[in-house]
């Protein structure tokens, strides 16, 4: 009987503030991984730097896709016009990465041929390690059982923002609430465009200092979603009680000229 191979290639997508991608390919670091073009800044390059000890090879590619409620992210299929496909142009497409070399990628905003579908438009690029072409780890299979040969891929997505006239978003903290050891929110957006901020939660017992107890960075609300929930996981500092006091979120913008800042308050019994 003649052996039978399959070849799976397993996806794993890393929206993380930076993102470092291993597994016998190479390891990757990307950065910046949030890109803003609008009519103020029409050009931006993103650095992809090879932290391993051998060549790997990066295919970048276009991928669409949309936030869920829970902040997820996830891949869609919808039309490219509904997406910055053709007011976004970048190269390479393909890098071939020596250990500890540094590539650039080049991106370019190019005007709108007709009226867009939204004042502000996004894709992300897709970064991916392509497999080594000679796999020297294929399996050996005695004729008589199937083999699987598993090859996995990896992969970093980078949102590219297109903003194609003056826009503005407004932020709010609403619902909330307690959730065992947690607190839980969420973060609501109003406006023409997508928002992006750092959220800071304390706690302040009656007649004494505020405390932090948890944080979160990089938080997005991409249009056209309208919000999304959260729950963060609080840190007491030793000998603190969450009780007769007050507990506050904060979110406060990260970029110039952005959404404003919202605040909202939980009394604690």
């Amino acid at each position: 009987m003649k052996s039978l191979f399959y070849a799976i290639a397993l996806s794993a997508f890393a929206f993380s503030a930076q993102a470092a991608l291993s597994g016998g390919i190479g390891d990757l670091l990307v950065t910046p991984t949030r890109i803003v073009l609008d009519q103020h800044k029409h050009a931006d390059e993103i650095a992809l730097i090879n932290t391993g000890n051998s060549t790997a090879t990066y295919r970048i590619e276009v991928q669409h896709m949309r936030m869920k409620d829970n902040g997820d992210m996830v891949p869609v299929d919808e039309p490219a016009d509904a997406f910055a496909d053709a007011l976004v142009q970048f190269s390479p497409r393909r890098v071939v990465l020596e250990p500890h070399i540094t590539q650039t990628v080049r991106l370019r905003m190019r005007p709108p041929s007709g009226k867009p579908a939204a004042p502000e438009l996004y894709l992300h690029l897709l970064f991916h390690a392509e497999p080594p072409s000679d796999d020297a780890a294929a399996p050996v299979s005695d004729g008589k059982t199937l083999s699987i040969h598993l090859t996995p891929i990896y992969g970093v997505a980078v949102p590219i923002i297109v903003r194609l006239e003056e826009s503005d978003a407004s932020v709010r903290i609403d619902a909330l609430r307690m959730a065992a050891g947690a607190v839980a929110f969420n973060v609501a957006r109003n406006g023409s465009r997508s928002t992006y901020g750092n959220i800071a939660v304390t706690f302040t017992p009656r007649g004494g200092i505020s405390r932090p107890v948890a944080s979160a960075n990089g938080v997005s609300v991409y249009a056209p979603l309208a919000a999304r929930s959260m729950t963060l996981p609080l840190k007491l500092p030793d000998g603190v009680a969450l009780r007769d006091g007050t507990l506050q979120v904060s979110y406060a913008d990260a970029e110039p000229k952005g959404t404003q800042s919202a605040i909202a308050t939980l009394a604690l019994p």
